[in-house]
């Protein structure tokens, strides 16, 4: 069996919608997985999940039949910055319950809502998980989870929301988390937008990483969001306010610009010209000192 896993997509806007089912279609092109797995922040908040919620799960169900959706903190959110509101209901009348367990190709799957407060996700967690089980979790579990997932035979745990790739695993090695960076855009530590491709059999399991290729902008507001946030903010809010000169931008609405990269590296390009390029990672942003042409991505 071949699972595709994403996460974190945070839908803000039409042009990121599309984006998404552009980039679901060609994966599932590509890869022709059995099963596909969303790990949460499908949306950047609730009001998005409301707004954009029913024709992007349409759109999916027609691109494949078998999906496993987990519960994000955005998806709950009342705004942008995560804290998980009363959307835990708006989530489950549009996308189906969000902790449940499902038997797909004789493999064992435990979906856990574990942003939600009152899920009861750990005492499921425990009457749910057995020999063999794949557990999907939004927010990564902790050593201790992962002891008592591994203790009741599970063998893989898939996570986001850290916007960064790392691997963990229980004690004696029987169980492994994989926490994978977002699927549109990169993570905080310069990993690439992508998703795992995970092909299981008898003995075990094999994991691919598969990076994504951006689209350039307009089309990822997100990036811009976390990089440099020009389409938001004047000069006065701007984050780098010694570079407040450039915050005047407006990106979206503009064709001469398009901008590659993702949270941590971001790459501005004016006309086929590179134009400035950040590092959040490090918060410095440069100028170049001559105009370098070209419109290489990372």
């Amino acid at each position: 069996m071949r699972l595709l896993s994403a996460a974190d997509m945070h839908i803000s806007d039409a042009a990121s919608c599309r984006v998404a089912l552009e980039c679901f279609e060609c994966a599932l092109r590509q890869f022709r997985p059995d099963v596909v797995a969303c790990l949460g922040d499908l949306f950047d908040n609730r009001t998005f999940l409301e707004q954009f919620g029913p024709e992007f799960h349409r759109r999916l169900r027609a691109l494949h039949p078998d999906w496993l959706f987990v519960f994000g903190n955005h998806d709950g959110s009342g705004n942008s910055r995560g804290q998980n509101d009363d959307g835990w209901r708006t989530f489950c009348d549009l996308f189906g319950p969000a902790q449940y367990t499902r038997e797909i190709g004789g493999h064992h799957f435990v979906v856990l809502a574990n942003v939600q407060s009152d899920s009861g996700w750990q005492e499921f967690a425990d009457a749910e998980t057995r020999a063999g089980s794949v557990v999907l979790a939004h927010r990564p579990l902790d050593a201790a989870t992962i002891e008592r997932c591994a203790g009741r035979g599970a063998r893989l745990i898939l996570a986001g929301d850290a916007h960064s790739s790392k691997i963990s695993r229980s004690a004696d090695d029987s169980c492994e988390q994989r926490v994978q960076p977002p699927f549109l855009f990169g993570g905080r530590l310069g990993d690439a937008a992508g998703f795992n491709v995970i092909d299981f059999d008898d003995d075990g399991y094999s994991c691919q990483w598969v990076t994504q290729t951006l689209p350039a902008m307009p089309g990822n507001s997100r990036v811009v969001e976390n990089a440099w946030q020009p389409r938001w903010r004047t000069k006065s809010e701007s984050n780098f306010p010694e570079l407040a000169e450039w915050c005047d931008v407006e990106p979206c609405r503009s064709d001469e610009y398009l901008w590659f990269g993702g949270a941590a590296r971001l790459q501005c390009y004016r006309s086929g010209v590179l134009h400035w390029e950040t590092d959040t990672a490090s918060a410095t942003c440069v100028r170049p000192s001559m105009s370098i042409t070209g419109s290489a991505a990372f």
